[in-house]
């Protein structure tokens, strides 16, 4: 029989090759790796499955979100400072605004991510081919959700 110090030896060293022939194995099977969770269930992963658009659609679908995520992040740039000016006479009680004007101003800015939704939309539509409206349709209904979705529900609090 095997003493101990033997054993755990080869037992390491066994365990040692199985974890370097998974690593090997993993690194170079063909499959890539999957996309990361927010593209798998956003517009960009499920633009594909619901349009049934081609790989070179879905190219340039992936071209056409960029410069709409470009869009919307610029806007949202602009109503960062105005939501601070808004709150501001809350924390600083010599501070003094119009918060109607403030208001105009981020109803506009959001008046202005809309446009640019309903461009990016008109966009992917220009895009596709015909029987493929049907999958248009429902990726609309998809995007309407995504604006209107409700806020989370926070989970309740263990009772003590």
């Amino acid at each position: 029989m095997m003493e101990r110090g033997q054993l755990y030896k080869y037992a390491t060293l066994g365990l040692l090759l199985l974890n370097l022939g998974l690593l090997g194995w993993i690194i170079s099977r063909d499959r890539p790796f999957p996309p990361p969770v927010h593209e798998r269930h956003g517009p960009r992963g499920n633009a594909q499955t619901i349009m049934g658009l081609s790989d070179a659609q879905h190219e340039a679908f992936g071209v056409l979100i960029d410069r709409h995520t470009k869009g919307i992040e610029r806007v949202s740039d602009q109503q960062k400072p105005i939501i601070d000016a808004y709150f501001q006479p809350l924390l600083d009680a010599g501070v003094s605004l119009n918060p109607d004007s403030v208001l105009q101003e981020m109803m506009e800015l959001e008046a202005e991510k809309l446009r640019l939704v309903y461009q990016h939309l008109q966009e992917v539509k220009d895009m596709l081919e015909p029987g493929q409206e049907d999958g248009f349709a429902d990726f609309v209904a998809f995007i309407k959700k995504i604006i209107a979705k409700p806020p989370k529900k926070n989970p309740r609090r263990p009772k003590d």
